[in-house]
């Protein structure tokens, strides 16, 4: 069937609405996607500013090598030993920190305030919006955030800046476009997001909105979309969005406003952050699309979310706010009762909620943060050591004392002892041995004595006695032999009770008092080598006191002086480190985008890369060359069947004359492309009611006409 028939039949058939300017993101296009792939995993650099950390960490392994350099004492001391383990497990902090704070992204001294919630919250739209980066996060009612994104804020950049930690940990530039292709689903069915790990941008700072600065924001996956594993990269949703919310020091927690309440698992999460952070966690729950809710059903939503957190959350929120992205956007306060509608006023509402999270807290990324820590962490063992110190003193001083009531003791015991031993010991003897025996022997004189006494009493009396009765000598007789009788008696008594006191009578033998004098001095000899030894102890521990206090001492002014050598090593690799990320942020700004190119060059060239980068910053279809060709002529002319499809699978106009006065059909007959005329007709075959004569255009044979010049 000839063109002519085809057009006749085609007649009675409508026509779609077609457009005249194109602009499409070039990565829906399956080749540039992997070649972007390519471009992440083979263009990025290994930027980690680990290794310039490395004479820090050699300073704190080295402690106790080098306090044992200046210790010459052999004993260990075991404060000195928990002290300096304690320290070097405490200087270990910062290098575990600081370095993964300062990798790639270069955050140290901002505060990481996360934006999180379920899915289709719109948390990208709020970013966007409170951010002024416009429409740089991919919004949609798909979800589309699989990669943690974060935004920070620079007064040194003019441009906004996209780059991104690749699957090796390298960093590499990337266009704004990219995020567009960290989605879910894409047409080209190819994912960027399994060799990206982490997006950064950089955005500009304006002077409206200079309250973000020392902010960085986190762009994270709804955390309920789905329980499994991502195809593209193999992780879930909420193991992405738990790693970043747990980075994060503050929070933005969104909930669409349809959903007319804060639900049961939204609770559990902020509690569970809550918990994390050790109830210093600062957030805002923002109800989203305020727009699609009448004012009194908003207040009343925000209040009744307050009630509910009141008696569910273990801490609360900062504020409850409704925001809309819609136009100049809007923004309702609970807390502080304000209602904005217009850009200034909302900026000025976020400004002064970001300034709450801001105040009074203790950034622990900070360089200031880690020296101040650092700095603390010394002083506390030499407050411990000044401490130890005086406990010391305290009991040298009173062992002193003790050692020296036992020396003075010891002294004057000591002349005593000499003396008794010298001068009463013989007479202790002299008692014990000689003196004893004469006492016994006087005792046993007496004894006998007293009784050849009352023996000759009593011979006398008895002479007496017989006297009398023979020559009656006395006149009374029986008054006489009364007083005889008397005196026997009494010299029965004295002789029964001194025989019975003299069987009594205990003593000591000559040999029990010998074993006796052997035990005293004995004894003398025990308590004296006692006292000796009371006095070494003394000394010993008075000895090992003074040198502890001597040990400590020095170990004290061993950590003055590394506390400022420590300090000062790990501030120069933090400046160190800092340099390394603005050189790698110069770096990431000299580095030049891919050469623009017109369209008609890359048509030229049947170059499709190029040709898609044009139409990403958009095509005027009716603008011409100086041939008189319109892009969607010139490509019929060249014959490229792909970049004919894009165009039509983009539904532009395919009746578009160029100044040439020809459509693409038309033009595609006058060069014999037949490829591109099925794919004209096939798509609109309208087209051939609005052509001339495609037949004659086909004989008009140009070239036959050209070759005959020569």
């Amino acid at each position: 069937m000839g063109f002519d028939g085809i057009k006749n039949k085609s007649a009675s058939m409508g026509k779609k609405p077609m457009s005249a300017f194109l602009k499409v993101n070039k990565y829906e296009n399956p080749q540039t996607v992997l070649d972007l792939i390519s471009h992440i995993c083979t263009s990025g650099m290994d930027l980690s500013v680990s290794d310039e950390f490395t004479p820090y960490r050699d300073k704190c392994s080295q402690l106790e090598e080098d306090y044992s350099e200046i210790n010459t004492r052999e004993a260990e001391n075991p404060f000195v030993n928990a002290s300096i383990s304690d320290l070097t497990e405490n200087c270990a902090a910062p290098y575990a920190m600081m370095p993964a704070y300062l990798d790639y992204s270069g955050f140290s001294d901002a505060i990481n305030v996360a934006v999180g919630g379920g899915y289709s919250s719109g948390k990208s739209s709020f970013l966007n919006n409170i951010t002024g980066i416009g429409a740089v996060l991919p919004t949609g009612i798909e979800p589309v955030s699989m990669i943690n994104t974060y935004i920070s804020f620079s007064d040194k950049i003019s441009k906004l800046i996209v780059s991104g930690k690749n699957c090796k940990g390298h960093v590499v530039k990337l266009n704004r476009e990219v995020l567009d292709c960290i989605q879910h689903s894409s047409k080209s069915k190819v994912y960027v997001s399994s060799v990206l790990e982490e997006l950064y941008i950089k955005v500009p700072v304006s002077k409206e909105r200079e309250y973000l600065k020392g902010l960085v924001f986190i762009d994270t996956p709804g955390y309920n979309n789905s329980d499994n594993a991502n195809k593209e990269n193999g992780k879930k949703d909420i193991d992405t969005a738990i790693d970043a919310l747990q980075d994060s020091d503050a929070l933005f927690w969104c909930i669409d406003a349809e959903a007319g309440t804060i639900s049961q698992r939204d609770i559990e999460m902020l509690n569970q952050l809550i918990d994390y952070n050790d109830g210093n966690y600062p957030f805002v729950i923002v109800f989203n699309k305020m727009d699609k809710k009448p004012n009194n059903d908003l207040v009343k939503i925000l209040q009744s979310a307050e009630k509910i957190c009141k008696s569910r959350l273990k801490i609360q929120p900062i504020d409850i706010i409704g925001f809309s992205s819609i136009g100049e956007s809007a923004i309702c306060s609970l807390k502080n009762k304000q209602k904005a509608t217009t850009r200034g006023g909302v900026m000025k509402v976020l400004a002064s909620i970001l300034y709450k999270m801001k105040d009074g807290f203790s950034n622990t990324r900070s360089v200031s943060y880690w020296t101040n820590w650092l700095a603390v962490c010394f002083d506390q063992e030499i407050k411990d050591c000044d401490e130890s110190l005086a406990d010391l003193e305290k009991d040298r001083k009173e062992l002193a004392k003790k050692k020296a009531d036992a020396f003075s003791k010891s002294e004057t015991s000591s002349e005593e002892k000499f003396s008794f031993v010298k001068d009463h010991l013989p007479v202790v003897e002299d008692v014990i041995i000689k003196s004893y025996d004469e006492i016994l022997n006087s005792r046993d004189g007496l004894i006998d004595l007293f009784n050849r006494a009352m023996k000759g009493w009593s011979k006398a009396l008895d002479r007496e006695d017989q006297w009398a009765e023979k020559t009656g000598f006395f006149s009374d007789a029986s008054n006489l032999q009364r007083q005889s009788n008397n005196a026997v008696n009494e010299y029965n008594r004295v002789m029964t009770a001194a025989e019975k006191n003299c069987d009594e009578f205990q003593f000591w033998n000559t040999e029990s008092r010998k074993e006796d004098l052997d035990l005293i001095r004995q004894a003398y000899e025990y308590y004296d080598s006692a006292d000796e030894d009371v006095q070494d102890s003394l000394k010993e521990d008075y000895d090992n006191t003074v040198a502890s206090k001597e040990t400590i001492s020095i170990y004290k002014s061993f950590l003055q002086k590394k506390k400022q050598e420590i300090v000062h090593v790990f501030t120069t690799c933090c400046e160190n480190a800092i340099k390394k990320n603005e050189k790698r942020l110069r770096a990431l700004l000299n580095i030049k985008e891919e050469e623009e190119t017109d369209v008609f060059s890359a048509i030229a060239n049947d170059n499709m890369n190029r040709f898609l980068d044009c139409f990403s910053n958009g095509v005027d279809l009716t603008k011409c060359n100086s041939q008189g060709y319109s892009p969607l002529t010139y490509v019929a002319k060249n014959s490229n069947n792909a970049m004919m499809r894009f165009l039509i699978d983009h539904e532009v106009d395919l009746s578009l004359k160029d100044k040439n006065g020809y459509n693409a059909l038309e033009t595609a007959a006058i060069y014999h492309c037949q490829d591109i005329c099925e794919l004209l007709i096939n798509a609109d075959k309208g087209l051939l009611m609005e052509s001339q004569s495609l037949t004659k255009l086909a004989a008009n044979d140009r070239f036959e006409n050209w070759i005959s010049n020569f």
